[in-house]
């Protein structure tokens, strides 16, 4: 690589070609864990070691020294250990009295039952003594108690007398021996609520660092250390804390407009952007993003620093799912739902890297005096870098919001569960409130890996780079499927100094040869040839010097972090090898960062570069460009539609085209056999099963869609020519006279205009006959007088419309009148009188198909217009009540083959999308489709686009007018059925396939291959026989 030719410019490169061996930072905890700490463990330590004694009402006055001033409830509290306390000190206290020892009471043990007889006292003591089986340890307990009632004793004031001096041993020995044992069982009783307490502390989930310290003490040699040692050495852990947890986030404050301020009057802002299909341009198209790329870097100087950040999170799979699957509920169609869950979804969520989210961020530091010059300065880098950036493609480059970039860092250290970053005002960032949504529990940095919450860390960096790489580098290590960021750094040399540095190189090198060559020639070898290394170094130096002299590239210092997650410390090591691999295979080395794993945190996230680790490789921008971060474009929308498995990534395509795009109408468009009804069916199976929002409505000409929409409830409308089923042209929904936008009268005669033209498409109504139809539907609806009544019974029909034709006289040539006459009297009483009806069908299905497969030639194109016509009320309808209209016109090439019903279905296209409607058109006729300018720019500018299966000569023509390079358009070139071109925007294209399990319900009711039909039939007669 020709940056290897100057990696020796800076004396940091070489300084940090070791790892640098500093002090640990030891743990950190954040303050008000450690205060809870410590104060929970003061109070327990002060109810183990001083247990009360509770007062009750039920003992005798006598037994209290001051009766009068005790005052306890009847429901307090008593422990097991003032229990045997107070039977203890009464056994004491009757066994000294029935000596003759006069004893003052110093302490007065109470209980709230009445004291039980000694022989009570006896029997509990054995009970206690057979179930805790007290031997040896019980009775060294009860000789160890004799001190202590020794010591109780002393307490008590003796009157010498005679019969104090011959007081019987046993009625002594045996009270205190009761006591004795009573303490043992104490003992006993404590030691097992400890054990019990140890059990539980066990079972109850560890931390990354308990787990950490379990791991390391299995690796050391057991060594006893008194308690004494343990406790000193955990107050000097906690005094030796460098740092706190919020301190060790690497910002100190937010500040307005979405700047963090790093300290050391460094200002950054932060950017999100979308991927491209880089891997699936050309040569030529990849050429052009790497131009932009460089011009993107061009925008920096020695004043801005720059972080391309790529991180792969993992999702939560649960969370995943639940945004994926559809929503099951008991009806008619839990079933399919089930089918289609289980046997699509799942299943392929389980292929590619379904439980990897890509992230991209750039992030943009500067230095600046103050607040307000960091914020003039961002406001010009905003629109220059947005600017540049989204030249490169469709980037959708912006700038993460403050409320964006904690809930980052929290998903980073926390996880993205169900809490969200609530939201903060300016007081709440001046306070750093923000810090503690987004900030782990503690750190703790060791010499090669740290460690938060639960989760294991470690940064690496690349030491060394292949001298010719390739943009590979960086997509092996996305690819690997680890939780991984990857973060290139990168500052700037001032131009003119980039260039004399250069040059000084150049120098040095030609002074080494001159010297090399003086040297041969003193040895009498005039024939001695340079190295060729030292030729190669010349060389790469010479190149680099006329980038930045010729080209205006820039120079650049750059280093390359990477930062791995895992659950455990042995996944921790297995992904760090899985890295090591893969950055040899693309000719690269890894470095370890050996205490410098706090800088390399820091300096990987994306919240500003902060130069903490000082390895830097001297780069031009076009070795710098290698790490451009595109690679495939994903589509994965939450709560949206299935269409299929990414060819690339084999990651599920998931869009909505409602939310997803401007205008969400479109085409699909392949040759027979491609696959395209069946692909159809699968979007429709996704609205009806997930979607209860959402009503579906086909225009079938060949009967393909009869058997789905029966499974699934809907209904089939038939028309031909004795059919019963009757739409009026001249129906409307009144609810469109309210809309200042439409003018229904002038769209009736567009129409009727279009369903007269389509009799004879080969002579299309010239401008006088125009003329004479838009005069006599205006007269018709005037005669009928619905405009007034606003009747559906009113409302004119084709005989209406035949009467005022008649009547009509004002400039009209009467031959011409004559024959549109003739030919409009086959609808009102000819063969197709059918059409001269009210409107009849009524129906509130949300799954229609109308089926007009029983009409030929001209009818059905007129159809075809009736019923899109006849869709607008339900259109008009939905609109009101908030629900979508999936529309499908299957054969749509048939409205393309005239002028004015390709007019209509234009304007249909535009005006759809106001009322929530989403049309489809589904042809296999790309010739039909492109032969007029009118159907070519609706194609063009459609944002939804499905292209499947075409023969090489539709493949071409498509490629001119969808703009697709030839890598893309291999994607649709005889592929089987099934597999495509999905083209979202116009702009984001993405290969796919869809092999649907062919074992399935759905599949039997989607499926129209004729062979595959008559084999699941067959089968399905074998099994009823």
């Amino acid at each position: 690589m020709e940056e290897n030719a100057v990696t020796t410019v800076t004396e940091v490169t070489q300084v940090q070609e070791t790892a640098v061996s500093t002090p640990a930072l030891g743990e950190q905890t954040a303050p008000t864990e450690t205060e809870s700490i410590q104060s929970k463990s003061s109070v327990n330590s002060v109810s183990e070691t001083t247990p009360e004694a509770d007062i009750s009402s039920d003992v005798p006055p006598e037994h209290l020294e001051n009766p009068a001033e005790t005052s306890v409830p009847e429901d307090a509290a008593i422990t097991d250990d003032a229990i045997i306390s107070s039977i203890v000190a009464e056994a004491v206290s009757d066994s000294l009295e029935e000596a003759g020892v006069e004893v003052t009471q110093t302490e007065t043990a109470v209980v709230s039952e009445p004291v039980p007889a000694v022989t009570e006292i006896t029997e509990k003591i054995t009970e206690m003594q057979t179930e805790a089986e007290i031997t040896a340890e019980a009775v060294t307990t009860a000789a160890e108690s004799v001190t202590e009632t020794a010591a109780i004793t002393e307490t008590v004031q003796e009157t010498p007398t005679a019969d104090n001096m011959l007081v019987n041993p046993y009625l002594v020995i045996i009270p205190i021996a009761a006591a004795g044992l009573a303490l043992g069982a104490r003992a006993m009783t404590k030691k097992k609520r400890k054990n019990i307490a140890a059990e539980e502390d066990e079972n109850a989930p560890m931390s990354a660092r308990e787990k950490d310290a379990v791991r390391l003490a299995a690796n050391k040699p057991d060594k006893k250390k008194s308690r004494k040692s343990k406790k000193d050495r955990g107050e000097k852990e906690r005094k030796n804390l460098s740092k706190k947890v919020l301190s060790t986030l690497p910002y100190r404050k937010v500040l307005s407009d979405d700047i963090f301020f790093l300290g050391k009057k460094m200002y950054s802002k932060a950017y999100t952007f979308d991927d491209i299909n880089f891997n699936l341009a050309d040569e030529e198209q990849q050429y052009m993003y790497l131009e932009r790329y460089i011009e993107f870097l061009g925008i920096l100087d020695d004043s801005v620093d720059c972080q391309i950040c790529c991180w792969n999170s993992r999702v939560n799979m649960e969370e995943f799912k639940k945004a994926t699957l559809m929503h099951q509920k008991a009806d008619e169609l839990f079933d399919f739902r089930h089918e289609f869950n289980t046997r699509v979804l799942e299943a392929n969520i389980r292929k590619g890297q379904n439980a990897i989210q890509k992230h991209m961020y750039i992030t943009l530091t500067i230095k600046a005096p103050d607040e307000e010059t960091a914020i003039r300065r961002f406001k010009t880098l905003d629109i220059t870098a947005t600017n540049t950036f989204n030249r490169i493609g469709n980037t959708g480059l912006r700038a993460l919001t403050s409320k964006e970039r904690i809930e980052m860092l929290k998903d980073f250290f926390i996880g993205s569960d169900d809490m969200p970053v609530p939201d903060f005002d300016s007081s709440d960032y001046a306070k750093g409130r923000e810090k503690l949504a987004c900030a782990p529990d503690y750190f703790d940095f060791k010499k090669d890996y740290f460690m938060f919450n639960d989760t294991y860390a470690k940064t690496l960096y690349i030491r060394e780079y292949p001298s010719a790489a390739t943009s590979d580098i960086l997509t092996g290590l996305l690819g690997t499927g680890i939780e991984i960021m990857v973060t290139t750094n990168i500052e700037t040399y001032d131009s003119a100094e980039a260039r004399k540095l250069v040059q000084r190189q150049i120098t040095a090198v030609d002074t080494d040869m001159a010297k090399r060559e003086v040297k041969a020639a003193q040895h009498g070898n005039f024939s001695s040839q340079m190295p060729q290394r030292i030729k190669n170094q010349r060389d790469a130096m010479v190149s680099v010097f006329d980038k930045i002299t010729v080209k205006d590239q820039k120079l650049f210092m750059v280093n390359t972090q990477i930062l791995v997650k895992a659950k455990s410390f042995e996944e921790l090591n297995e992904s760090v090898e899985v890295i090591e691999s893969t950055l040899k295979r693309s000719g690269c080395i890894k470095g370890e960062m050996a205490w410098e794993q706090e800088h390399g945190m820091c300096d990987c996230l994306p919240v500003g570069y902060q130069r903490k680790f000082e390895y830097l490789r001297t780069m031009p921008s076009e070795s710098v460009a290698i790490f451009m971060p595109f690679n495939v474009r994903e589509v994965q929308m939450a709560h949206s539609i299935y269409y299929g498995m990414n060819v690339l990534s084999h990651n599920l395509i998931l869009f909505d085209r409602v939310t997803g795009l401007i205008n969400p109408s479109g085409f699909y468009l392949a040759a027979s056999g491609g696959g395209k009804s069946f692909k159809v069916k699968t979007e429709i199976t996704n609205i009806i099963l997930g979607d209860e929002n959402a009503d579906v409505l086909v225009i079938d000409p060949e009967r393909e869609y009869w058997k789905l929409a029966e499974a699934f409830g809907g209904e089939v409308v038939r028309f031909s020519n004795g059919s019963k089923n009757h739409i009026n042209l001249f129906d409307f929904d009144f609810r469109l006279l309210d809309d200042p936008e439409v003018d229904i009268i002038a769209d009736k005669c567009q129409l009727v205009t279009s369903f007269i033209s389509c009799m004879d498409a080969k002579h299309p109504l010239n401008a006088q006959e125009k003329s004479f139809v838009d005069r006599c539907v205006q007269k018709a609806y005037a005669k009928s007088g619905v405009l007034k009544t606003l009747d559906p019974a009113d409302m004119p029909t084709l005989g209406t419309f035949l009467e005022c034709m008649k009547e009509e006289t004002e400039n009209v040539s009467q031959e011409m009148k004559d024959k549109l006459i003739i030919t409009i009297d086959m609808y009102v009483n000819g063969s197709a009188k059918y059409f001269n009806n009210l409107t009849n069908v009524d129906t509130k299905n949300r799954f229609i198909a109308y089926d007009i497969r029983d009409l030929n030639g001209n009818l059905k194109t007129q159809s075809m217009l009736l019923i899109l016509d006849y869709i607008w009320n339900r259109l008009a309808e939905n609109k009101e009540k908030g629900r979508k209209t999936y529309i499908f016109i299957d054969e749509a090439h048939l409205l393309f083959a005239d002028e004015y019903s390709l007019d209509y279905l234009q304007m249909l296209w535009k005006r759809a999308r106001k009322y929530g409607g989403i049309l489809s058109g589904i042809t296999q006729n790309v010739d039909d489709l492109l032969k007029d300018y009118k159907s070519r720019n609706m194609l063009a500018n459609s944002e939804f686009i499905v292209l499947l299966k075409q023969n090489p000569t539709d493949a071409a023509k498509l490629q001119d007018v969808l703009n697709i390079n030839d890598s893309e358009i291999q994607f649709v070139n005889d592929v089987p059925a099934g597999h495509g071109l999905l083209i979202l925007g116009g702009k984001t294209k993405i290969p796919f396939y869809d092999e649907f399990p062919k074992d399935t319900t759905l599949y039997s009711l989607m499926s129209t291959n004729f062979s595959e039909t008559m084999k699941m039939m067959n089968e399905g007669e074998t099994e009823t026989a």
